[in-house]
């Protein structure tokens, strides 16, 4: 039997991305372009076939053939088949996926590189980083959207500024739901300014910030020069002083607080700096720390690797309690004699995770969340 074109059935022999690197039948890639080659008839008109309709053809000069496939829809499982003389090939499915948004580089604003897990004194920061063209990309700092810039080229840079000092930041970009790396920045107090760090409660917990408190003393510390002479004072007309220690470390009790919200500052500050917190009845349920299970504090808004956590809080003694992550009830302490309760959670998946505590009683607040994020 004499073989004439009409019986070459042809074939597709490798498909490749745009950088050359090999795709397989049944795979992925992000690439929308790809390269296909493969075998017909000498001569052969090859018609290329995407999803069902004819885009075009090529000849197979020599008996192989070539034929590039450009913006291919993402998201997107793509069946790819040719036919020379009536025959076809077998079909290649391929999924081309969205790309997601990176982040590359965090500088400061004097130029200088801040690397993940690295710290600055700098509240201005420029990210910059790459994500599909066309795609609009949202920053966030924590779960606060900053805003966001359109990809011209496949590149984008955002300028984050007004970020708080002594503080942990998470930077991230979102674009078309798909979210990028994590970039983790400390905002650090330069050494030497009048700066209130923390405020501790009656047992030694931080008060987070804009945060409810139950004890009716706390602890003000701070930084400043050596032996500087530090004023605080609040907005309720408390005022107290003391002198930075040899290490510019400084600690200021403030007593007899009421229910109330306290704004605390210090003389001598930069603008807008200061301190505030609410301090409530002791019946109402808060949460005031949580712990990995090695007793390490995760702080708002920080991130650990651990799976399994501790809450404790404070609420009215003998109460049942309903502590929820989001929308789903985790577990339902009893309050102690003294005041105090206690919940493990287990099995926490990667994401960030949002409890609240609610009791019986909410007098007038609102109810406050403890955030943070599994890696």
């Amino acid at each position: 039997m004499i073989m004439t074109n009409e019986n070459v059935v042809p074939e597709i022999i490798s498909i490749t991305d745009a950088e050359g690197g090999p795709v397989y039948d049944g795979g992925a890639t992000h690439s929308s372009t790809l390269n296909l080659s493969g075998t017909a008839g000498v001569n052969d008109v090859v018609d290329v076939i995407l999803d069902g309709i004819s885009i075009g053809s090529t000849q197979a000069k020599a008996g192989t053939w070539d034929y590039r496939l450009e913006d291919l829809s993402r998201r997107t499982t793509h069946t790819i088949q040719v036919s020379a003389n009536g025959l076809p090939s077998l079909s290649w499915r391929v999924t081309v996926e969205a790309i997601s948004p990176l982040i590359l580089s965090v500088i400061d604003m004097a130029g200088r590189p801040v690397p993940d897990g690295g710290t600055t004194a700098s509240t201005t920061l420029v990210l910059s980083g790459t994500a599909e063209v066309g795609s609009y990309v949202q920053v966030f700092v924590g779960d606060d959207r900053r805003g966001g810039t359109a990809v011209q080229d496949g590149t984008w840079s955002f300028i984050v500024t007004h970020l708080n000092m002594d503080r942990q930041h998470l930077f991230k970009a979102v674009a078309d739901d798909l979210a990028s790396n994590i970039w983790t920045v400390m905002v650090a107090v330069e050494r030497g300014n009048v700066w209130i760090r923390t405020i501790k409660d009656s047992d030694g917990y931080d008060i987070p910030r804009s945060h409810y408190t139950a004890s009716t003393k706390v602890d003000v510390i701070g930084t400043a020069a050596p032996g500087q002479l530090v004023r605080v004072f609040t907005t309720s007309g408390q005022e107290n002083a003391t002198v930075a220690d040899p290490e510019g470390d400084w600690k200021v009790r403030l007593e007899g607080l009421i229910q109330q919200l306290y704004i605390v500052k210090v003389a001598n500050s930069i603008e807008n700096h200061d301190y505030r917190f609410r301090s409530v009845d002791q019946r109402l349920a808060i949460i005031r720390l949580a712990r990995d299970s090695r007793g390490n504090p995760i702080p708002i808004n920080g991130t650990t690797s651990d799976r399994s956590i501790m809450l404790t809080g404070t609420g009215a003694a003998g109460e049942r309690l309903s502590v929820h992550n989001r929308l789903d009830l985790v577990g339902n302490p009893i309050v102690n004699i003294l005041g105090v309760w206690e919940l493990p959670v287990r099995d926490l998946p990667s994401g960030i995770h949002v409890f609240r505590v609610r009791g019986s009683q909410d007098f007038g607040l609102g109810t406050q969340t403890y955030y943070f994020r599994v890696s």
